[in-house]
C-alpha cells in the first residue's frame, strides 16, 4: 500500500473503494469529454469531432460572410483546410486593412488613364493632346 495516494486510504491505512470509484467514474467523464489532435492518418469521425470543438464549421457555408468577399469557393477552401469561423472573420479583416487601399488605387489608375484616353479623344487623338493633355 506503499504506492498508493492517502486519499484512497482510509484512516486505519486500508484501501477506499468508494474514493477510488468515484475519482476513476470522474476520470472516465473528463476523458470522455477529451479531444486529440488528430493526426494525419485519423478517421474522418476524429477529425469532425476535433473540428467541431475547436470552432470549425459543420459546413462552408456556416462561415461568416463579407460584403465584397462573399464567395462559395472561398468558404470551402475555408472548410477544407479546417479555418475556424473566427480565423476567417480574421482573414476578412486583414484583406481589408491590406487590400482595400490597393484595390482603391488600381481603381484611382485606371480612372486616371480612362480619363486621359478620354482627353486625347476629345482633342482629335494623342499628337493632338500633346499640348494639352497631362501623360
Amino acid at each position: 500500500m506503499d504506492n498508493i495516494p492517502e486519499k484512497f486510504l482510509n484512516n486505519d491505512g486500508t484501501l477506499n473503494t468508494d474514493a477510488l470509484v468515484r475519482s476513476y467514474k470522474e476520470l472516465e467523464k473528463k476523458m470522455g469529454g477529451m479531444v486529440t489532435v488528430p493526426s494525419s492518418d485519423a478517421d474522418t469521425e476524429t477529425r469532425q469531432k476535433f473540428n467541431r470543438a475547436i470552432g470549425v464549421p459543420s459546413s462552408a457555408s456556416e462561415y461568416p460572410t463579407h460584403d465584397l468577399y462573399d464567395d462559395e469557393n472561398l468558404r470551402q477552401k475555408f472548410f477544407d483546410i479546417g479555418l475556424t469561423s473566427t480565423q476567417v472573420s480574421e482573414i476578412y479583416n486583414i484583406a481589408n486593412e491590406f487590400l482595400s487601399p490597393l484595390v482603391s488605387e488600381i481603381f484611382s489608375v485606371q480612372d486616371e488613364s480612362n480619363a486621359i484616353t478620354q482627353l486625347q479623344n476629345f482633342f482629335g487623338g494623342p499628337e493632338k493632346c500633346n499640348m494639352h493633355c497631362v501623360k
